[in-house]
C-alpha cells in the first residue's frame, strides 16, 4: 500500500486547487450581493478540503499522514446551514447578517466532534486498517458506532436543510412578483433547479447506502457520483459569480412600517375591503385606498411607466409619490393581484394594441415585446398566454384573417 497517484487522485487534486480559486474569486468579487458571497465562498472551501482529504484517501498519501484521515468529517455539517444562508442572503429585501441567534445551526458540527473521538483517538495503524482494510480493530467498536451514528446524523441533516432552501427559494418566487415587474436574473431559477437536481442526488444515494447487498453500485459509479456533485457545485460558484444582487434599491422601502397619510382618519362610505393579513395593522382605510387607486391607475394611464422593463414597486410609488407599502395593499387587496401581474397587464394591452395596427403586421413581434416594456420574448410569450389565453402570433393571425 504505497503513495501513489492515479488519474482520479490527480482529478480531485485539481479539483481541490479550483475549488480555493473559486472560494477565492467569490470573496474578492467586485460586484453582487457581498454577504451571499462570503457564505458560497465558504461552501466552496470546505468541498475543496474534502477533495483534498478524498486525495489522501486515493493516492494512500493517508499511509504518510494518518492523522488527517476523516479529520474533515465535522466540517460536511455545514454545507446545510451555509447553503441555507446564501440563499436567504441572496433573497432577503433587508441586509442579511449572520448574527448569534443563527448559530444554532452550526450545534451538529460539534456532536460531529465529539461523536468523532473515539475514532480521532486510534492509533495510526488502527485508521489506515479501518479505512483500507475495512475491519473493525480490536477495542474500536466504539470508533465504528460514533463514525456510523454521524453518517445517519448528516443524512438526516443534510435533507432538512435542501427543503429548508427550497421552500425560501419558493418564497422568493412571490416575493419579487410583489416588488418587481420582470423576473429575468432576479428569480434564481438556476438555484431551484441546482436544489432540485441534489435532492434527486440525495435519494439516488441513499437509496444505495440502504439498498440490499446485491443491488448496491460498484466503487467507481460511487467515484462518478461524487464528481458529480462536485461539479454541481462548482457549477454553483461559477453562477453565484454571475447573479447580480436582487434588492438593491432603497432596501429600508420594501420593509418600511405604514406610515398615516393624511387623510387616512376619513371614515369610509364605501363598502369595506377585506384587508390582507399582511395589512391587518397597517393605518390606511379603505376610503383613502381607492383615493389611491385612482390616483394609480390615472397615472398609469397618462404616464406610461409600464414602459420601463425595469420598473419595481418602490420606483412606482417614488414617481407617484405615496409609500410603497401602501402601494403594495392598494394593488393586493383592491385589483386583487401582485405588482407583476399588474404591471405586465398594461404590458400585454400595448402590445395587443401594436399587433391590433395594421402598419405594425410587418414589425418582428419581438420589437413589440421590448417596445411594450418586456425584458425578454420568453417572458412576453409567457405573460401573452395568462392574460389572453392566447400566443402573439396566434393572436396576430387572428386579426389578419379578420381583416
Amino acid at each position: 500500500m504505497d503513495p501513489g497517484l492515479n488519474l482520479f487522485s490527480i482529478v480531485l487534486l485539481l479539483g481541490a486547487a479550483h475549488g480555493l480559486f473559486l472560494a477565492l474569486a467569490l470573496l474578492h468579487a467586485p460586484t453582487g450581493n457581498v454577504i451571499a458571497h462570503r457564505m458560497l465562498a465558504f461552501v466552496i472551501m470546505i468541498l475543496a478540503l474534502d477533495l483534498g482529504n478524498e486525495f489522501l484517501y486515493q493516492s494512500y498519501y493517508y499511509v504518510q499522514l494518518p492523522y488527517l484521515i476523516w479529520i474533515d468529517d465535522p466540517l460536511e455539517f455545514l454545507y446545510g446551514p451555509l447553503a441555507l444562508f446564501y440563499v436567504q442572503a441572496l433573497t432577503s429585501a433587508g441586509k442579511f447578517r449572520l448574527s448569534p441567534d443563527k448559530l444554532w445551526h452550526f450545534s451538529p458540527v460539534v456532536i460531529a466532534v465529539i461523536l468523532g473521538i473515539p475514532f480521532y483517538s486510534l492509533d495510526a495503524a488502527a485508521k489506515l486498517e479501518f479505512i483500507y482494510a475495512e475491519t473493525i480493530p480490536v477495542g474500536a467498536e466504539l470508533a465504528v458506532d460514533g463514525q456510523e451514528l454521524m453518517a445517519l446524523m448528516f443524512l438526516v441533516q443534510f435533507a432538512a436543510y435542501l427543503i429548508l432552501g427550497i421552500r425560501e427559494l419558493v418564497l422568493h418566487t412571490r416575493r419579487i412578483r410583489d416588488h418587481f415587474s420582470y423576473t429575468e436574473r432576479i428569480n434564481l431559477v438556476w438555484l431551484r433547479n441546482f436544489y432540485l437536481f441534489l435532492m434527486l442526488m440525495y435519494l439516488l444515494f441513499v437509496l444505495i447506502v440502504f439498498s440490499p447487498q446485491s443491488f448496491e453500485i460498484s466503487n467507481q459509479a460511487n467515484d462518478f457520483l461524487y464528481l458529480l456533485t462536485v461539479v454541481m457545485f462548482y457549477a454553483m460558484g461559477y453562477q453565484g459569480l454571475r447573479q447580480p444582487a436582487i434588492f438593491v434599491r432603497a432596501q429600508h422601502e420594501l420593509s418600511e412600517p405604514a406610515q398615516h397619510n393624511e387623510g387616512s382618519d376619513q371614515k369610509s362610505d364605501t363598502t369595506p375591503i377585506q384587508k390582507v393579513d399582511k395589512y391587518k395593522t397597517s393605518a390606511l382605510d379603505d376610503n383613502t385606498s381607492q383615493l389611491l387607486l385612482q390616483e394609480l391607475l390615472t397615472y398609469m394611464d397618462n404616464e406610461r411607466p409600464y414602459l420601463n422593463c425595469k420598473l419595481t414597486l418602490p420606483g412606482l410609488a417614488s414617481q407617484i409619490g405615496i409609500s410603497t407599502n401602501y402601494l403594495s395593499q392598494v394593488v393586493n387587496e383592491q385589483l386583487k393581484v401582485n405588482f407583476f401581474d399588474f404591471v405586465n397587464q398594461y404590458r400585454i394591452d400595448e402590445a395587443r394594441q401594436s399587433l391590433a395596427d395594421p402598419e405594425n403586421y410587418k414589425v418582428n413581434i419581438l420589437t413589440i415585446a421590448l417596445d411594450a416594456g418586456f425584458k425578454s420574448k420568453t417572458a412576453f410569450y409567457t405573460a401573452f398566454k395568462k392574460h389572453t389565453g392566447s400566443t402573439p402570433n396566434h393572436y396576430r393571425k387572428s386579426l389578419t384573417q379578420t381583416d
